[in-house]
């Protein structure tokens, strides 16, 4: 079962195994090997991404679809849209909300507001329902991150090995200069077109 790491982690985990491979070399090794690594680090050029980008579109093929649903879910249905109305007030789901179906949920949603059963909703009652809801959202939204971490590290580790390796590491790093550098100067500035990777 593969094992999710966080950006901070991936890193610690590099720079720990780094330090170690240092020590346990003579220093003239350990010098050659690091001006090499630097070298490698600063080009990139020596990553071979044929196996990252096999493994990546693997990965989208089979993820692309259900997340792209879930995300024009979440447009449509969220805030003030149309789609989060119906999922709201369509009760009985015949994909209508009449007037009185309408009315009948707003009276429950003001009732579950009504903590204390006085008849009136405070501010405090208002509000402590709005962050219930907010407290659920919240913990969705967390999982989904970790979900998705946990995905982005199966991809980045092609060899399956459950360790990200340096060169796996940096498959994803070449991957995302290059998007940024549209005109291919080994710069991202202002002149490249890209906004996003």
């Amino acid at each position: 079962m593969k094992i999710g790491l966080t950006a901070s982690a991936a890193i610690a985990l590099f720079v720990a195994t780094g330090v170690t491979a240092m020590a346990e070399a003579p220093e003239a090794e350990a010098t050659s090997e690091t001006a090499t690594a630097d070298a490698e680090t600063t080009t990139l050029d020596h990553i071979d991404m044929t196996a990252f980008n096999e493994a990546t579109n693997a990965a989208i093929d089979n993820a692309d679809a259900p997340q792209n649903q879930q995300r024009a879910q979440r447009r449509n249905t969220g805030g003030h849209s149309k789609g989060g109305f119906m999922d709201r007030y369509d009760t009985n789901g015949d994909g209508e909300v009449e007037m009185a179906e309408f009315v009948a949920e707003r009276n429950e949603g003001y009732a579950r507001r009504d903590f204390n059963g006085d008849g009136m909703v405070h501010q405090e009652e208002y509000v402590s329902e709005y962050e219930v809801r907010l407290e659920q959202q919240l913990e969705e939204r967390r999982e989904r991150s970790i979900e998705a971490a946990n995905f982005r590290f199966t991809v980045m580790d092609t060899d399956d090995d459950e360790a990200m390796s340096l060169d796996e590491f940096h498959a994803s790093s070449k991957m995302m200069f290059t998007r940024l550098d549209t005109n291919e100067d080994g710069i991202v500035n202002e002149e490249d077109t890209a906004e996003r990777f």
